[in-house]
């Protein structure tokens, strides 16, 4: 047993270095092809008809939406890179968050609120794209009156209990499990933008602290996300 785990955790290590290295060695080329269509388009621009324009908007975007991805999955492939955990006063960073989140919630006039929160021992990184990602997900998934953002905690023998809740569109009781699986999307990308790796960046960091991450949602009335951090010894 103890060569199997051995080799788990040999292999584990593998496959995180290679999905570094390939997505990596992939910005480079995205970036070039990025480049030379934005400069085809700014110097054939009074040559080419209204088709050719569409279509060369059609692989900008593209372009755009492969940089996203390959950067979401390079943090998804860095969240057991080996970082010193260190103790984290979770109310400065939350604020932090929300002052680098500053310009969204103002245009989408977010209301947002949170309990006092306590000192974990954590990677500061990871739990900064752990807040980040559920608060972004409750400004894109709203309804049509603003946000309303609720960040608790509650207190537990050996744990902190975290939550994250919103007034937004709410999931399906079928989707609760699959939404945190990595590309897994409930909505197209004309309705809402995104890659589908944020929630399964979230579970990662979440596991990578020795906690676990849950949502409970009814559609049209809103969600609370929970995740769990353990006490520091």
């Amino acid at each position: 047993m103890e060569e199997q785990v051995a080799e788990l955790a040999r292999s584990n290590d593998e496959l995180e270095q290679f999905a570094y290295v390939v997505t990596h060695d992939l910005q480079e080329p995205l970036r070039t092809i990025g480049s030379f269509v934005q400069l085809l388009k700014k110097y054939c621009n009074d040559q080419l008809d209204e088709r050719a324009n569409d279509l060369i908007s059609h692989v900008i975007d593209g372009t755009s939406r492969m940089q996203m991805l390959i950067d979401d999955l390079l943090t998804y492939a860095q969240v057991n890179a080996s970082q010193t955990p260190k103790e984290i006063d979770c109310e400065c960073l939350l604020n932090n968050v929300l002052a680098d989140l500053s310009v969204t919630s103002g245009e989408c006039n977010a209301i947002i609120t949170h309990d006092k929160l306590p000192v974990v021992r954590g990677i500061p990184f990871q739990l900064i794209q752990l807040f980040s990602n559920l608060i972004n997900n409750a400004f894109k998934f709203q309804r049509e009156q603003p946000p309303r953002i609720h960040v608790g905690v509650e207190e537990n023998l050996d744990e902190w209990v975290f939550s994250v809740s919103d007034n937004g569109i709410g999931i399906e009781a079928q989707y609760l499990e699959r939404i945190f699986r990595v590309f897994k999307r409930l909505h197209s990308r004309r309705e809402y933008a995104g890659t589908g790796i944020g929630l399964a960046i979230c579970k990662k960091v979440v596991e990578h602290h020795g906690g676990s991450i849950w949502v409970k949602s009814e559609p049209n009335i809103g969600s609370s996300f929970y995740f769990s951090i353990p006490k520091i010894n």
